[in-house]
């Protein structure tokens, strides 16, 4: 008994003494209301422990939905994935982001930005292709009522 469980605690410490870099990037759509679609775009570097749990960090960016604003967001997101060549997977992530209005809709001559604290989340699934994958993720910013849908791909450049 004992013997099992120290060979139990040495594999799942290899497990984790063996993390792999992951990097990705998104494109996709964004709607607010689910009325007017705009671009999104995605990018994260993260570090894979254990083929299960990925802390990332994450950039977007993505048009304000019905208007030619932008706004950006730097996230701290945690994923976690299945094993396997079919994967799901899903993550939230905490962080700021800023707006940019331009306030002439509201009859002043004037731009202003907002810094405010973001929240995504999202699910989805990806195809291992070795050390590359393709995916797709649907997940949304509540705070901001925004809905996103991405279509990812990326890469572990050191690993497998």
């Amino acid at each position: 008994m004992k013997r099992l469980m120290l060979v139990l605690v040495v594999s799942s410490s290899a497990a984790w003494a063996d993390p792999r870099l992951e990097l990705e990037v998104g494109g996709g759509a964004s709607a607010a209301c689910l009325c007017k679609i705009s671009p999104a775009l995605s990018a994260r570097l993260g570090v894979d422990f254990a083929e299960h749990f990925t802390p990332s960090v994450r950039m977007m960016t993505f048009a304000l939905p019905g208007s030619d604003h932008h706004t950006w967001a730097v996230l701290a997101e945690f994923r976690a994935h299945t094993r396997g060549r079919f994967q799901v997977n899903g993550g939230v992530g905490l962080g700021v982001g800023a707006a940019a209005f331009n306030a002439t809709e509201a009859g002043l001559d004037a731009e202003f930005f907002r810094i405010s604290p973001y929240v995504n989340l999202d699910a989805g699934v990806r195809l291992m292709l070795g050390r590359w994958w393709i995916g797709a993720n649907v997940g949304g910013m509540p705070g901001q009522r925004v809905v996103t849908a991405m279509l990812t791909v990326g890469v572990s450049p050191c690993g497998e």
